[in-house]
């Protein structure tokens, strides 16, 4: 069975556990997704996250109610329409909400909730500006955050082979990369030995992989890439995908991203930054006056709190 227990109250609603565990479940899918691992006390950080989110749901739509916002129905319709253009078909979307354990008309509700929190946030947050000098101090004080790091332009020649290949396969793909080398170093044109030996998608255009900066290529690439000189031909050497040798055809030194190709993105930032700010100076207001009763205290990240009856939301 669901457990289906009150876990708090909110000025008199209740939140039962269900609601904190599909939340935190959404929650988990999405850092698992990211890759990380989650261990006991992340579990526990992750429900009272999730509790914390649905206590200032809660007292946002209270607000939002008494301020006579709603959301109609057909914006909840074209919003859900939206959503299911995504997934392609109705059937792909109706699968991925069974996954979640949702239902279409929980969706629907839930889809409601978050609509009106919203209006009710942008109604808070008001139509903040972003001034110049704010945006220009922003990226001052990030340097290495718009500095594009040192990038190499190679081409290359790849002769497939695998540890688990037959022996005599691969001598016969190390002779062919051999005897690439060696033309290579004596001077014939690179593209046109990579065009006649390379077994890489990128043989037709000569092996050319234009600019990339450190952290996309295979290590060993990488290591070859970054320490020769423009013009110069690498030893052989193997990645997981076989023998390879490149040529460097070009390099670009540390660049600063320029202030106006990234503006845009960091006037949004500041524009963010103010909408929440006053959206959590809001909520802090709306926690003192509410009255919040936290029935089962194991929903803090420690368990037995710490008296207070009103765990302090976190934001995100």
């Amino acid at each position: 069975a669901v457990d289906d227990h009150v876990v708090a109250r909110v000025n008199g609603r209740e939140i039962r556990a269900r609601q904190v565990d599909e939340l935190a479940a959404v929650n988990r899918m999405r850092l698992q997704a990211s890759g990380q691992t989650l261990d006991d006390a992340a579990e526990k950080s992750l429900r009272s996250a999730a509790l914390s989110l649905i206590i200032d749901g809660e007292l946002l739509i209270e607000e939002a109610k008494k301020e006579g916002l709603s959301v109609a129905p057909d914006e909840v319709a074209a919003e859900v329409q939206r959503r299911q253009d995504q997934y392609g078909t109705p059937a792909a979307f109706a699968k991925v909400l069974e996954e979640q354990g949702l239902t279409e008309a929980g969706f629907r509700d839930e889809l409601a909730r978050r609509m009106l929190m919203q209006k009710y946030v942008e109604k808070i947050a008001g139509n903040p500006k972003a001034e110049e000098a704010e945006i220009r101090a922003l990226y001052d004080a990030h340097p290495d955050a718009f500095t594009e790091g040192e990038q190499v332009r190679a081409s290359f020649i790849l002769v497939p082979s695998s540890p688990q290949d037959p022996q005599a396969r691969r001598d016969d793909a190390r002779r062919r990369i051999d005897e690439a080398h060696a033309k290579a170093v004596a001077g014939e044109d690179f593209a046109a030995l990579a065009k006649q030996y390379s077994q890489d998608s990128t043989a037709a255009k000569g092996g050319d992989v234009n600019f990339f900066p450190k952290g996309v290529m295979f290590p060993e690439f990488e290591k070859q890439a970054f320490a020769l000189e423009v013009g110069a031909v690498s030893p052989v050497f193997e990645t997981p995908k076989g023998f390879n040798l490149l040529k460097v055809t070009g390099r670009k030194p540390p660049t600063k991203i320029p202030f106006a190709e990234v503006k845009p993105t960091l006037t949004l930032q500041v524009v963010q930054q103010k909408e929440s700010a006053a959206v959590k100076e809001r909520l802090q207001q709306l926690r003192e006056a509410a009255k919040i009763e936290l029935v089962d205290r194991s929903f803090l990240p420690h368990e037995g709190g710490s008296g207070d009856d009103k765990p302090a939301p976190k934001e995100g």
